[in-house]
């Protein structure tokens, strides 16, 4: 144990920073947003050229948008991008997600593509449907209204990208 505090230095040392992937930058940080902002996405790879989806897809030198100027992101929208070179440098491909509250608070039941099962609860004939909105009960209720956003905040949160 007296190394640990070697070990987590050398560890938080070699931890990428936030934003920065293998040469592939974005201009701003993954999280939370109450306002529409630009981004903008740029490489250090000679010669580069970026890549990028907003559709959850993984971006190839020969896929996705060719990145020529800054993104409106004006709602949630997830960003993948890769950089790349004709002399055969690519940069794994990074994912940022931009969740705006409003958009999460107001997310509709059914997502048009997105699974709607209905599911066991493990006893008798006891069955729920998967959905994907808050309760809007407790959205427009006014002893919560007004503390939901501040409540989202303040909680860890992270996003999960799993390719099917």
């Amino acid at each position: 144990m007296r190394n640990f505090p070697h070990l987590l230095f050398l560890w938080l040392w070699f931890l990428p920073m936030p934003g920065v992937c293998q040469n592939l930058t974005f201009s701003s940080v993954r999280g939370f947003y109450e306002t529409a902002f630009q981004l903008t996405l740029s490489t250090d790879i000679s010669g580069g050229t970026i890549r990028y989806t907003t559709d959850g897809t993984a971006p190839t030198t020969t896929s996705g948008s060719m990145y020529a100027d800054q993104i409106p992101i004006t709602a949630t929208t997830v960003i993948r991008a890769i950089a790349y070179n004709s002399g055969g440098t690519v940069s794994a491909v990074v994912t940022h997600s931009y969740l705006f509250l409003e958009d999460v608070i107001h997310q509709p039941a059914n997502i048009p593509g997105w699974p709607n099962r209905t599911y066991s609860l493990g006893s008798g004939n006891a069955t729920a449907i998967h959905d994907y909105e808050m309760d809007p009960g407790v959205v427009n209720d006014a002893a919560y209204s007004g503390i939901i956003k501040q409540g989202l905040t303040s909680i860890p949160t992270i996003h999960v990208y799993c390719a099917e």
